[in-house]
């Protein structure tokens, strides 16, 4: 069995979020896996077993009403990522699991500090294809559309080079 987890299934999956579950499960399938998908929302209980962690974006709104639910699981979701749990974080749950999410009206939004990073949204979004290279998974190629900006604090690497496309930001 591999359980996976979907954060916030209801409000963080704004841009076709279950998709990625979709192709997760389909990929586990074909490698003998028997995939169980728990969505989790605020006020559920937190499943007992958790292989791998799946957030997607969402509105400011959606991020409003599962922050205080996130802030309060956030010590499972730290002793899962210390234990080496896979975690793909989409869009708004990516900014939520850094320290801390700037919006364009300056409001400092805590995350929960999974990730050593802050995001800064900007008036301008970066949109377009991307390609990037990454010494352990070759040249990946996808789509970039976001206005956030992100910093990596000195306790992050990132996983890639971007050969094409803007990346994490146009901060530095």
């Amino acid at each position: 069995e591999l359980h996976i987890v979907s954060l916030y299934h209801n409000d963080m999956n704004i841009y076709g979020d279950t998709g990625n579950i979709l192709a997760l499960v389909r990929r586990a399938k074909q490698h003998g896996f028997a995939p169980i998908v728990h969505e989790y929302n605020p006020g559920d209980t937190f499943p007992e077993t958790t292989h791998l962690l799946i957030g997607g974006g969402g509105q400011d709104s959606g991020q409003s009403s599962i922050y205080e639910d996130l802030q309060k699981i956030a010590p499972q979701l730290h002793a899962l990522a210390k234990n080496g749990a896979p975690m793909l974080m989409i869009c708004g749950m990516y900014q939520l699991f850094g320290h801390e999410f700037i919006t364009t009206s300056d409001e400092h939004i805590k995350g929960i500090g999974v990730l050593d990073v802050v995001t800064q949204a900007e008036s301008e979004r970066l949109i377009g294809n991307v390609i990037a290279h990454s010494d352990d998974f070759g040249e990946l190629v996808g789509y970039e559309n976001h206005s956030g900006q992100t910093v990596l604090g000195k306790n992050a690497a990132p996983l890639t080079i971007v050969t094409q496309g803007a990346g994490n930001n146009q901060l530095d």
